[in-house]
């Protein structure tokens, strides 16, 4: 198995609204995403958005999870949202960062693309989240571009990805 890195893309001075991965090359098997993000909102989910297609209505995205938040634990999914990771929302630990990674399986082949990530949050409080997610988007074409953002507010400055391909 070969990693190579495709881009690493640092949000800048503000925030963004999402971190794009686009023109993908269809030189591998699978793609691995490693983030490391920060929320400007009190909400710790991410998302990620395959070739442009939003979450929500019959978009073909569902999701599954297993998350603690350090007290107790839960699970949920949805049929409708491009859940990915948890990432640290605006009440953490200042200058702090969860850290994601999410394996894309079977990103070049005209099967349904899934995907599995484990998240945790950093926070010196007694709330701090870590979840497993497993995903699937019903999709038979390949995977050219790839968004990273939080379900609300911007990601933070400092925020990074880096998409790798695996071959």
């Amino acid at each position: 198995m070969t990693m190579t890195l495709v881009e690493t893309i640092t949000v800048g001075s503000g925030g963004a609204a999402s971190i794009e991965f686009t023109g993908i090359p269809q030189t591998g098997v699978d793609l691995q995403l490693v983030i490391s993000s920060r929320s400007t909102s009190s909400s710790t989910l991410g998302l990620i958005k395959i070739n442009g297609v939003n979450s929500g209505g019959a978009s073909g995205y569902a999701a599954k999870f297993l998350a603690s938040s350090g007290s107790s634990a839960f699970s949920g999914g949805d049929s409708f949202y491009a859940r990915a990771f948890f990432a640290n929302r605006s009440t953490a630990t200042a200058s702090t960062f969860g850290n994601s990674l999410i394996y894309l399986s079977n990103y070049t082949s005209t099967v349904n693309k899934t995907w599995s990530s484990d998240s945790v949050e950093e926070n010196n409080g007694t709330d701090a989240y870590a979840a497993i997610i497993a995903g699937s988007f019903t999709s038979t074409s390949a995977i050219t571009s790839l968004s990273v953002l939080h379900e609300t507010g911007n990601l933070a400055e400092h925020s990074t990805a880096s998409l790798y391909i695996i071959s």
